[in-house]
């Protein structure tokens, strides 16, 4: 009886976890992935204000998709390991907070 208890106890356990991990990723906090991993690389970009680099004139990005685009090469580029959703959700911030594309 108790062997039964304990293979019971392991296997909804075991259960338990794999529905866990089948769970949709969720993005972390878009401002706080932003401040900690975008602005350090833009201020070197620009000498000082990382903030400096979405107000330039001679912006590369013009659409939401070239936005998506650019998170997507520079979190590439600086080796920041953000999955899919992290890099939809700081794509979004942006384009709230600074573009505001269609």
């Amino acid at each position: 009886m108790i062997i039964k208890i304990k293979y019971f106890s392991i296997l909804l356990t075991g259960t338990f976890f794999l529905a866990i991990g089948s769970l949709p990723v969720q993005a972390s906090d878009p401002a706080e992935l932003h401040r900690s991993q975008c602005i350090s690389c833009h201020a070197k970009m620009t000498g000082g204000d990382g903030s400096l680099i979405y107000k330039r004139d001679d912006r590369i990005v013009t659409t939401k998709s070239e936005l998506q685009q650019r998170v997507a090469y520079c979190a590439q580029g600086a080796h920041t390991d953000w999955n899919d959703n992290e890099i939809t959700a700081v794509s979004n911030y942006l384009n709230e907070l600074i573009y505001q594309f269609p």
